[in-house]
Order: C-alpha cells, then sequence, then structure tokens
C-alpha cells in the first residue's frame, strides 16, 4: 500500500492519481488539514468531514462534483451537434457558460495528464513545471465552479447572470499561464541519470505525437473516425510547428547523452 503524507498534498501530490476517486479523495484530506490545524475556527463548528465535493458548511468554494461535470460536458456536446436549423435549448449567454465549462474541463484534464507525464523526477526544470501546472488546476476548478454556479442559477430559476457574474468570469484575470516545457531544447540534460533521459524522451516523444495530432485533427489524440481537420494557419499553429521542431531537437540531444552513458 502507498501512502501519502498530509503536506505532500498541500505541495501537489494527488492520491489514486487517475483514478474516479483522485479528485474526491484530494478534497477530503485537503479539508481534514484545514480542520486539524484550525479546530478552534468558528468556520468548523460543523464541518461535516463526508462532505468533500458537495458544497457546503466551511464557507469556501469546492471543486464541481464529477457527476455534475460530467453532465454539462454532455450537455455542451449536445448543443455543438445540433443541427444549425434546430431551436437551441439555451439562451446565447447560458450556451457560453456550457461550452466554456466544457473548455475549461477538457483543459483541467490535459493538465492532469501533464502532471501525470512528469513522473517523480524533481529536477528543478521539473518542479518548476510541476508547480506551474497545479496552479493552473486550481485556477480551472475554481471557474468551473463559478461557470457551474451561473448554470444552475438558471435552471433553478430561468435567471440569467449578472453583470458582477460576468465580470468576475470574462474580466481580464491574472490566470496561471503555461511555461514552455520543463524539458525543452535549451533545458540542461547533462544532470540527469540515465532513467531520467528515458523519461524524459518519452515524455519528449509524447508531446510531438500529440502536438502533431493538433495540427492534423485540431485534437490532441487521433479520432476514432480518423476524420482530419488541419489546424488552420493561425498563431496557435506556429506554437505548435514550433513545439515540434523544439521536441525532436531535444530529443536528438537525449539520444546523444544516452549513448555516451551507456
Amino acid at each position: 500500500m502507498r501512502f501519502i503524507h498530509l503536506a505532500d498534498v498541500n505541495l501537489g501530490a494527488v492520491p489514486a492519481r487517475g483514478g474516479q476517486w483522485s479528485e474526491k479523495r484530494e478534497n477530503e484530506i485537503r479539508q481534514m488539514i484545514k480542520v486539524w490545524y484550525h479546530p478552534d475556527d468558528p468556520r468548523f463548528e460543523d464541518v461535516d468531514l463526508a462532505d468533500d465535493a458537495v458544497e457546503g458548511n466551511d464557507g469556501r468554494s469546492e471543486t464541481v462534483p464529477e457527476e455534475t461535470a460530467a453532465a454539462i460536458v454532455a450537455i455542451a456536446e449536445n448543443e455543438l451537434a445540433r443541427e444549425a436549423d434546430e431551436q437551441p435549448a439555451y439562451p446565447p449567454v447560458i450556451a457560453k457558460i456550457i461550452y466554456d465549462f466544457r473548455e475549461c474541463y477538457n483543459e483541467r484534464s490535459r493538465q492532469h495528464r501533464l502532471l501525470a507525464e512528469l513522473g517523480e523526477t524533481n529536477t528543478q526544470a521539473v518542479c518548476a513545471e510541476r508547480k506551474d501546472i497545479v496552479a493552473r488546476i486550481g485556477y480551472l476548478s475554481k471557474r468551473m465552479t463559478l461557470l457551474a454556479t451561473v448554470k444552475r442559477q438558471f435552471e433553478q430559476n430561468k435567471e440569467l447572470p449578472s453583470e458582477e457574474q460576468l465580470d468576475e468570469l470574462y474580466k481580464e484575470k491574472d490566470a496561471p499561464k503555461e511555461h514552455p516545457d520543463a524539458e525543452s531544447d535549451d533545458t540542461d540534460i547533462s544532470a540527469l541519470s540515465i532513467e531520467e533521459l528515458k523519461k524524459a524522451k518519452s515524455n519528449a516523444k509524447s508531446k510531438i505525437t500529440k502536438a502533431k495530432n493538433m495540427l492534423l485533427y485540431s485534437s490532441e489524440s487521433k479520432p476514432k473516425d480518423g476524420k482530419e481537420n488541419p489546424l488552420p494557419d493561425c498563431p496557435k499553429r506556429v506554437k505548435y510547428e514550433k513545439k515540434i521542431a523544439e521536441q525532436e531537437a531535444l530529443v536528438e540531444k537525449i539520444e546523444y547523452r544516452l549513448a555516451e552513458l551507456q
């Protein structure tokens, strides 16, 4: 059995990473930390430790439950698949809220995959990237909570979002930006062990595959029907082309270094 120290959760460790209940368990552990560290805080007088991701009694916003998130994403998928002559199910502003939630959900899933791909290597570059990814996941989770609140408000009362809510959602914020890949072309690989080099090579190849899929399918993974949907000429395409070149150069550097060590 593998144990995760409570302090590790504060540093970004995720229990049962990738598992169905991973996020739920992380929320439960974080709530327990709050209560144990501050037992006399009046905010925690009625805390139910089984509350986890259900909006509740600790006075703080909480992660949208997975069941709720999946339902909103499914609604977004149905709306996107709607024929042009079909009547939309939601007013434009609510449709935008739902689409934005889907984008946040998918992006957060991608960030979780990137976090898992970093493995347990603790080079300075990897630690910096891990910190950035955790911050990004936190930002996306908070935004999903706000979006889900607006949707629930509409479903219950047919109430459209207020100007204040829209400002909070769409005004310019200091959202955590994605940083260049930790193992970029200028990364110093001389200090890495053979195992770390092999892991870095595998990560780079994975990033190359995903970037090429983005260029060809506008998605990180190849669709089941194999239908091509090339990314149009735009800054985003240039970004992925540059990423491919950088990661291919990194793979070559790693292969030379492995040849020296083996």
